[in-house]
């Protein structure tokens, strides 16, 4: 009887121990943080590996002979230019987290976004009401037809003088754009309407409009005195490559118009990549 009373008072011991530690662990998450380099004969990488929250986490990338360290780039978006970036594990992470540095290269392998401008005229309605402001505009990208994430937007932006030409500037995340890469943008705008004889104001949503672009179109582009243009229906390709700085810019055409706009009135979004980048956000 002892035994067998001594056995059932163990038996709930271990018991009662993994619960007691099942229930400790349970507030700790874990997280694999992978680090790579864009070209490992450019540079190296380390300190990945798994991570629980609250602990510091420090990527280091050294540079290969001549080259030069970019930035720290995480789901494409530049988040540090110091070749030391250190961070706190925390449980708004993923459970996976991929960092990349990026290092300088004999070829143009990707370029980052720097700017988004917005230019919209002549978008007035037959019945007297005059665009009065943009209430949101906003532009995403994926390298997946089905996952976009937005990299440019604004929001509320008066027109200058009713019915003239503006412009607008976004607000924008750095993301980087790989050349060997095929993306698909999206691009809509809401825009306000407004009569002069009474307050009576509308919005008109503009049909959201997608495109196609695959970077490796400029190899069947014109080059003419370093600028390599692609030209097509839907956007227009320009890089153009100097010993400072190379610079992509992607025009977007055909943007849709409402229906009942002036045959004058027209749209037009460029947004202008470049290589190197010095404008990555420190962190």
């Amino acid at each position: 009887m002892k035994k067998k009373l001594t056995a059932f008072v163990l038996a709930c011991s271990l018991v009662l121990g993994v619960f007691v530690f099942t229930g400790c662990d349970n507030g700790i998450t874990s997280h694999n943080i992978w680090v790579t380099s864009s070209n490992l004969q450019n540079g190296t990488v380390s300190g990945d590996g798994i991570y629980k929250d609250g602990e510091t986490a420090t990527l280091v990338a050294t540079p290969i002979g001549g080259n030069q360290f970019i930035a720290w780039a995480k789901n494409d978006i530049i988040v540090s230019k110091s070749q030391t970036y250190s961070f706190t594990v925390n449980n708004s992470m993923n459970k996976d987290e991929k960092y990349t540095a990026l290092f300088t290269s004999a070829n143009l392998d990707y370029v980052v976004l720097q700017s988004a401008v917005y230019e919209i005229s002549g978008a007035i309605r037959t019945d007297s009401y005059n665009a009065s402001q943009i209430l949101a505009t906003s532009l995403s990208v994926s390298s997946t037809p089905a996952l976009y994430t937005d990299i440019a937007s604004a929001s509320n932006q008066l027109f200058a003088t009713i019915g003239d030409a503006w412009v607008q500037d976004f607000d924008i995340s750095e993301k980087i754009f790989y050349l060997n890469k095929k993306y698909y943008f999206s691009f809509n705008t809401n825009i306000e309407y407004a009569t002069a004889e009474t307050n009576h104001t509308i919005s008109e949503p503009l049909e959201t409009k997608y495109y196609i672009i695959d970077f490796n179109e400029l190899n069947q582009g014109s080059t003419t005195d370093g600028v390599t243009t692609y030209d097509c229906s839907e956007y227009t390709l320009k890089l153009t490559k100097n010993i400072v700085l190379n610079t992509l810019q992607i025009t977007f055409k055909n943007l849709n118009n409402s229906t009942n706009w002036t045959s004058g009135a027209f749209q037009n979004l460029t947004i202008t990549l470049t290589y190197p980048f010095d404008d990555a956000v420190e962190n």
